[in-house]
């Protein structure tokens, strides 16, 4: 054993996990890549605010700039 307290004999037992394995995996999967996606989403979100912000800022600095020139 390399974990105290731990019930299986061998990783392969562990992997197994007497024939709960495959779905154990298939949901820890699931919440990794729910996760992952949840960050990459938000990401990419706020990358396309900020874009935004900018480019409304450039367009309200020129606005402002035009209507000084006509002062």
């Amino acid at each position: 054993m390399w974990v105290t307290g731990m019930q299986f004999d061998s990783f392969q037992e562990f992997m197994v996990m007497g024939g709960h394995g495959p779905f154990v995996w298939v949901a820890y999967l699931a919440f990794v890549l729910v996760i992952v996606g949840s960050f990459v989403t938000v990401r990419l979100q706020f990358r396309a605010i900020l874009t935004q912000q900018r480019r409304l800022a450039r367009l309200d600095d020129n606005a402002q700039q035009r209507s000084q020139e006509r002062v």
